[in-house]
């Protein structure tokens, strides 16, 4: 593939990216508010506010981090990188009392997150190549968490496939209402930032 047709793809998918954010989180007031919730997920959305605007992390204790709650601090730049580990295709064991739908989040979520760590890019493709053969994306919780991985695919890979997956996690966020919620706004804004760090260098 040539690399101004590369160019041109990955400029299309972050603008897309980035537009559908930008529905609900027009402004650096919005995301602001969007990084302070006052219920549910405060750490998640501290984190992700952080990586999108270099705000200064105040969502929480930082002591007891699961593992994708580390990743997406790494990703943040509020802790150090994990080393990587895990030596089947996804980043996360499955045990027969996971419930599919939070499992495949909680995939999701470590792929997003872990993309551009050090030592990480190659597993986090790996696992998004899996999910793709074997989880259906609407099994997750209508979460856009690395819709940038697909889009990456779809363009380095010329896959329909992983088109048609970060398609339809874009779609399923903003299914309900027309766009996304607050949380997905902001995950949809790390997606094309970690596109232009990816691609602009």
């Amino acid at each position: 593939m040539a690399l101004t047709s590369c160019v041109d793809d990955w400029q299309t998918w972050t603008e897309r990216i980035e537009a559908a954010a930008r529905l609900t989180l027009p402004d650096q007031d919005a995301v602001l508010a969007a990084g302070q919730p006052s219920h549910g997920r405060r750490l998640t959305a501290g984190l992700l506010l952080s990586s999108v605007s270099g705000h200064q992390f105040e969502g929480g204790d930082l002591t007891t981090l699961s593992v994708d709650e580390h990743l997406l601090a790494a990703s943040a730049g509020v802790v150090g990188c994990p080393e990587p580990s895990g030596a089947g295709p996804a980043l996360q064991g499955r045990s027969p009392d996971d419930v599919i739908e939070l499992w495949t989040e909680r995939e999701l979520s470590m792929v997003h997150a872990a993309w551009l760590l050090p030592g990480w890019t190659e597993l986090a493709e790996r696992s998004a190549r899996w999910l793709i053969d074997e989880i259906q994306p609407d099994n997750a919780t209508n979460l856009p968490w690395a819709v940038q991985v697909f889009a990456h695919l779809s363009v380095t890979e010329g896959t329909d496939e992983a088109r048609m997956y970060a398609e339809t996690l874009l779609h399923n966020c903003m299914v309900s209402t027309g766009r996304p919620d607050p949380l997905s706004g902001l995950i949809l804004l790390d997606a094309a930032r970690q596109l232009r760090v990816r691609y602009a260098g």
